[in-house]
């Protein structure tokens, strides 16, 4: 059973957003993409959970311009909500000084959702902790969620017998039509691999809807819940919370 070690009564919940900030040889800057980030954030938040943000370097992670509302290039629909985080000093102040992802305990936490942006699409699947702290805070019981190119961080996760995780249950992340249609975009071939190829390798069951459509999914077993893409932030959330909500073992 998940122990909650945490003095807050619904326990303490991980975000885990990328170091990563340079779109290959793009010349673009990259990163996490806030809105992928608040949306979680503010709504565990108000249904009385704690939020640690962890990053595989620490420090101050870095944001992708277009979703940051204070950056001129922010293209983002959401800035409203990026911009009701960061008006609080005690969040805005996780964001700047996030912990080593190294450092971080699976005992401390119920659940943990990794953040997409490309950064992460460019950083989680080579990442050494996690897959460790996943793998654990899965195999404690707790709810794990992936959003957009977080499902990265999924690719190699195992459970305790030797399995991967998204082995058998129904998933999704950015498709292939979506990035091949940023790729074009750019102007270059960016990515190293797609995560729906990746994810179908693994024995996952993707699912997804029409390009660039809120979407976000629950497993059979209601504990790996996934958001498809940048506009699936609100979705993805909701099914979160209700996730932690529905599994509370702790």
């Amino acid at each position: 059973m998940l122990r909650n070690t945490v003095s807050n009564a619904k326990g303490k919940v991980l975000a885990i957003v990328t170091s990563h900030d340079l779109l290959g040889g793009t010349g673009y800057r990259t990163g996490y993409w806030m809105p992928e980030l608040a949306y979680p954030y503010l709504a565990l938040v108000r249904a009385g959970y704690d939020i640690d943000v962890a990053s595989p370097m620490g420090g101050n992670a870095p944001v992708d311009p277009y979703s940051d509302p204070s950056s001129p290039t922010s293209r983002t629909a959401d800035n409203l909500m990026c911009g009701e985080l960061l008006a609080n000093e005690a969040h805005r102040g996780k964001l700047e000084n996030t912990l080593k992802l190294s450092s971080a305990r699976r005992e401390d936490y119920v659940a943990v959702w990794l953040v997409g942006g490309y950064g992460a699409a460019l950083e989680f699947g080579g990442d050494v902790d996690i897959p460790g702290i996943v793998g654990a805070l899965w195999d404690a019981g707790g709810i794990v969620g992936a959003i957009g190119h977080g499902a990265h961080g999924l690719l190699r996760v195992k459970t305790s017998d030797g399995n991967w995780l998204i082995a058998g249950r129904e998933v999704t992340g950015f498709s292939k039509a979506e990035d091949q249609a940023v790729e074009r975009v750019v102007g270059s071939s960016f990515l190293p691999c797609y995560v729906e190829d990746e994810l179908r390798a693994r024995s996952a069951n993707y699912i997804c809807t029409n390009p660039f459509q809120p979407f976000a999914i629950v497993s059979e077993d209601g504990r790996l819940v996934t958001g498809q893409q940048l506009f699936s932030g609100d979705v993805f959330a909701e099914k979160f919370r209700e996730a932690l909500e529905e599994n509370r073992a702790w």
